[in-house]
């Protein structure tokens, strides 16, 4: 039966293409007296299937995702603060499957490392 709005007719999908998702972050931060505050931090994220994101129309590979690394703050007074970040990733990416309608468009299975490094202030203007 077509839809009232689109007069498109909805078509029920052929297998369920919904993946199981896990994601743990953890940290702590230890504060001192004088303003500084550090601590590690580790991360693990685990999709079992590959999964269809209707957003992106793509579909999203399975992965394997681990990080750990240390994030920092220094208060530099009330209206001041600094921050940092610093993370070791590990990822690996089951094979994305070709974009249906579009044959050669799967990318091989991806697997590598990377760090990321990020670093911010907050200012207070009132």
């Amino acid at each position: 039966m077509p839809d009232a709005i689109t007069g498109t007719v909805l078509i029920p999908e052929a297998l369920n293409s919904n993946s199981n998702l896990v994601r743990l972050n953890t940290g702590v931060r230890y504060a001192f007296d004088n303003g500084l505050a550090v601590g590690p931090i580790a991360s693990f994220l685990y999709r079992d299937t590959n999964s269809w994101d209707p957003t992106s129309l793509n579909f999203v590979p399975a992965k394997t995702r681990w990080s750990v690394g240390a994030t920092g703050g220094y208060t530099v007074n009330t209206k001041l603060a600094l921050n940092a970040r610093v993370e070791h990733i590990w990822t690996h990416e089951d094979v994305h499957p070709d974009t249906p309608g579009f044959p050669g468009s799967g990318i091989p299975d991806m697997t590598g490392q990377s760090w990321m490094v990020s670093a911010g202030l907050t200012l207070a203007l009132n």
